[in-house]
């Protein structure tokens, strides 16, 4: 998300006459995209770790 801000100082800066433009439908998709992979990936990870007594998981060195 850094990179948009990035560019239109750049751009702004190197006074190059281009106009920037920015494709709101594929930024919002890619980060839709993103929130349900960090969201999948979370409760992946507690549905495995809800699976494991907690002795085991304090005993195991893994």
């Amino acid at each position: 998300m850094l990179s948009v801000p990035y560019a239109c100082l750049a751009t702004a800066a190197l006074d190059l006459g281009v106009p920037l433009e920015l494709p709101g439908g594929q930024l919002l998709l890619v980060v839709a995209v993103l929130i349900a992979i960090t969201a999948m990936s979370g409760f992946f990870a507690a549905r495995r770790a809800a699976r494991v007594s907690p002795v085991d998981a304090l005993t195991t060195p893994d």
